[in-house]
């Protein structure tokens, strides 16, 4: 008699940007999700070929544009995944939508899960496909796009914020200073640091006004999985601002050094809507000045050491005025660590 051999049933993670280095919001989010999700044995993480996963227990394959690839098709009769977590590069865009529905239709016995972690905007030509678009679950980061999704009858559900509150912690003084000397910052000025993207479409120009004052020195570190603004980069540094422009394995460790974290960003396609690196400070207990970007309002109010600005010409008062001594931001985020994101995606897809 022939024995019986049950297919291996998996729930299949997609990430379209699953790649080295992670060093930028959306990709921190995948590998944090990835390293929480490792040890259960039912999740299949799948990427791109040409993404460098550098040893990590990732199954790489063709996915195209359109996922109408073959190795994407076998892929998914082998396992017959209950559930498909899609988590697009591009975030809520109507492509990243369409490739959720042909999901659907490869897998007609999997629900499908889209994790977005950037707010979008739609014309109105695309607005009315939508509603052929619907994923079985959303999930969103911020309280407009939220209203968006589901005033056109989407199954939504909201992310908290996240950080990794093991690693980005407050140190004291001595550790600020003994930091400060290990990197080369041997100086009495007060640190004003960002980290993210060398754009002109981050507003980081900002800080030239802010570092022309004499009080303050401006770090910012660039990250390297992205194109830089070489012009822009020299402008910065022409200015007398630290620029750096290579990988850091132990950035807590710049975080920590600072005295102040600014978040100039305002386009809502410069950054994820709950910007990681603004948690990160916030963990490590830097007074925050930013714009009210994204998902930010939603959750952090504000209070002496944590600043709303916006117009540029008022960042500069706000730093002067923000209060470096009683600082109680690391306690705003203690609840909002990776397990408890992880946790609230499990939870939450398997209510289907």
């Amino acid at each position: 008699m022939k024995a019986i051999i049950k297919k291996i049933c998996k729930n299949i993670v997609i990430a379209e940007d699953f790649s080295y280095p992670f060093d930028e919001g959306a990709k921190k989010c995948l590998l944090a999700l990835y390293n929480n999700l490792l040890n259960l044995r039912e999740y299949l993480f799948v990427t791109d070929l040409k993404n460098d996963v550098n040893g990590l227990k990732v199954e790489k394959i063709v996915l195209g544009k359109l996922f109408s690839q073959y190795q994407l098709k076998s892929l998914l009769d082998k396992h017959s995944p209950n559930f498909i977590i899609y988590l697009p590069k591009a975030s809520y865009t109507f492509n990243s939508l369409l490739r959720a529905k042909i999901l659907k239709v490869l897998s007609k016995q999997s629900k499908i899960v889209v994790v977005g972690f950037q707010r979008r905007k739609f014309n109105m030509i695309f607005k009315f496909f939508l509603r052929f678009m619907k994923p079985d679950l959303l999930f969103v980061f911020d309280d407009y796009t939220n209203r968006f999704f589901s005033a056109r009858g989407f199954n939504i559900k909201k992310l908290p914020p996240v950080v990794d509150l093991n690693r980005f912690i407050p140190v004291n003084k001595d550790i600020k200073f003994a930091l400060r000397s290990k990197y080369g910052f041997n100086f009495s000025k007060k640190i004003i640091l960002h980290v993210g993207h060398i754009k002109t479409t981050r507003n980081i120009a900002s800080f030239i006004s802010i570092q022309n004052t004499g009080k303050f020195q401006v770090v910012l570190v660039g990250s390297t999985s992205t194109r830089q603004d070489n012009k822009l980069k020299g402008k910065m540094r022409d200015a007398g601002i630290i620029v750096i422009d290579s990988y850091i394995e132990n950035i807590e460790e710049i975080y920590q050094l600072a005295d102040i974290y600014v978040f100039p960003v305002r386009r809502e396609d410069s950054a994820i809507d709950m910007p990681l690196s603004v948690l990160e400070a916030i963990s490590c207990n830097l007074p925050i000045v930013t714009t009210r970007f994204g998902a930010l309002p939603d959750y952090f109010s504000e209070d002496n050491s944590f600043k709303y600005f916006d117009f540029d010409n008022q960042l500069l008062d706000k730093i002067n005025n923000i209060d470096l001594v009683n600082i109680n931001n690391c306690e705003k985020v203690k609840d909002y660590s990776w397990d408890n994101f992880a946790n609230t995606i499990i939870d939450e897809y398997k209510k289907l």
